[in-house]
């Protein structure tokens, strides 16, 4: 943003899409957003992995069509904010073994994005992931880490028949559609089997 303050500041300035996408909010409670997207309008309920709302908002959800949990790939060597003894990947990992395992999603698709893979990409050249994860035997290719990463959260989803997993960049566009556009097939189909049939 510092590139681009006096357009920011001036006073006719309207953010672009780049803009927004850029100005990622934390949310720190159960946040709902409802948008309209290839004429189908969607809810879709942020519960952002806190640790105190990660706890109980598995019992909050009932008929869902889809869980969509993003994973920041870059956070493999951050120190998790409520313990020091693990990373936030280490965290989002535990969380999604619980989404997999909890038996109120037994049915619900779940589609995994492993994000930030431009981050991931530059930050593997000065960040070791073999040293945050002993497990890793790769190198610094982010190809080769990427599958690494991508096998670790396959494993941890079990024998869950409806996952998907998407490795993504949230700010590059194209792709977002293009993975959405998928995404919203899983939406659809899940959708047609959980509302009620006219009798």
């Amino acid at each position: 943003f510092f590139k681009s303050i006096d357009r920011i500041l001036s006073p006719c300035f309207a953010p672009t899409d780049y803009d927004i996408l850029r100005a990622r909010q934390k949310s720190l409670a159960l946040a709902e957003t409802v948008f309209h997207f290839r004429g189908f309008q969607i809810r879709l309920c942020d519960v952002d992995g806190i640790s105190t709302v990660k706890k109980k908002w598995l019992q909050c959800f009932e008929d869902v069509a889809a869980v969509l949990f993003t994973v920041p790939m870059d956070t493999y060597d951050v120190p998790a904010k409520d313990t020091e003894d693990k990373t936030e990947l280490e965290e989002a990992m535990e969380s999604f073994s619980a989404v997999c395992r909890h038996p109120g999603f037994a049915p619900t698709p779940v589609v995994l994005f492993l994000n930030r893979r431009d981050i991931f990409r530059n930050k593997l050249k000065v960040s070791s992931l073999a040293k945050a994860m002993p497990d890793y035997k790769g190198s610094s290719d982010h190809t080769e880490a990427t599958h690494f990463l991508k096998r670790k959260f396959e494993a941890l989803a079990g024998d869950k028949k409806n996952f998907y997993d998407h490795v993504t960049c949230a700010i590059d566009t194209a792709s977002v559609r293009s993975v959405f556009d998928s995404v919203l097939q899983v939406i659809l189909q899940r959708s047609a089997e959980i509302v009620p049939k006219p009798v």
